[in-house]
């Protein structure tokens, strides 16, 4: 069975091939299946329709044409240069990079450590019964200072002559250990002992009630003191004015004494005040 369709946009009549309920089923693009009176469908007099496009508009058509002196004027005032109402702002100074500081490099040591001088004879006493006490365990430097004061003179003769000897061969052990070292190793050393030693010592220490007493009499009263003789040796006048000071000094009871004794112990509360403030300012500087 042969099936019949109707074009839609021109009515005309078209036999398909296959069968009709076949047809129905696939062909769905721009047709439609007609009745089965198998008659043709009427022509309309309209025919296709067709969609009219709307006319393209000119872009010089929608906008009005200028006058000639009118576009001359606007074509001059566009080529004026404009001027901003702004201020002029100032040119921005450039940053310059600011120089790394440059640390200056320690300078490389140039020494050893010097041969140690001799101690006194009490050091080598002191070594040889620590030494003898560490066995049994930690040395009792009392002990060992009342057993050197109980010991006789020939007994303390050996720890003098140790150090005696020690003492004579100091000077030439130091001078070949100063020669060995390179240019410039001696000053360098010089310079750390002298820099440990500022470090250690609080300056200011305030001396005891006899010195202010013997700077008071030289001072106010150089006449209690014994003359100089013309052409006489300086240390023995010294000496000479020593034990005169001392001997005055023993002869003043406690009220004479005591004025001498108060201006020292102002001064030495002020510097223990001044020490303080010292220990604890290092203190700061070699915490992290």
């Amino acid at each position: 069975m042969l099936g019949y369709i109707v074009h839609r946009q021109t009515s005309r009549l078209i036999v398909h091939p296959r069968p009709f309920y076949y047809g129905l089923g696939t062909l769905n693009r721009g047709f439609a299946a007609s009745s089965l009176r198998l008659e043709p469908a009427k022509k309309t007099e309209e025919g296709p329709k067709t969609v009219k496009k709307a006319p393209k508009v000119k872009a010089s058509d929608e906008q009005p044409k200028k006058s000639r002196s009118k576009a001359s004027a606007d074509d001059a005032a566009d080529s004026k240069p404009k001027v901003s109402k702004r201020s002029p702002s100032k040119p921005k100074a450039e940053k310059k990079p600011k120089p790394k500081e440059v640390k200056p490099k320690k300078p490389a040591k140039l020494w050893t450590a010097p041969p140690k001088r001799p101690s006194m004879a009490f050091g080598y006493y002191l070594r040889e019964h620590a030494a003898k006490q560490t066995e049994k365990g930690r040395p009792d430097f009392k002990e060992v200072h009342k057993a050197w004061n109980a010991l006789s003179d020939a007994e303390k003769r050996p720890y003098y002559e140790e150090k005696e000897r020690l003492a004579a061969e100091y000077p030439a052990k130091f001078e070949a250990w100063k020669a060995n070292l390179p240019q410039g190793g001696y000053t360098q050393y010089r310079k750390h002992v002298l820099k440990k030693f500022r470090e250690r010592r609080v300056p200011g220490a305030p001396l005891n009630a006899y010195m202010q007493f013997a700077m008071d009499i030289e001072a106010n009263h150089p006449d209690k003191l014994p003359p100089a003789a013309e052409g006489a040796d300086k240390r023995e006048v010294v000496k000479a004015r020593k034990v005169a000071l001392g001997a005055m000094w023993n002869e003043m009871s406690l009220g004479q004494k005591a004025p001498y004794v108060a201006k020292y112990e102002e001064l030495r509360n002020e510097y223990q005040k001044k020490k303080l403030a010292i220990l604890e300012a290092k203190a700061k500087d070699k915490s992290p």
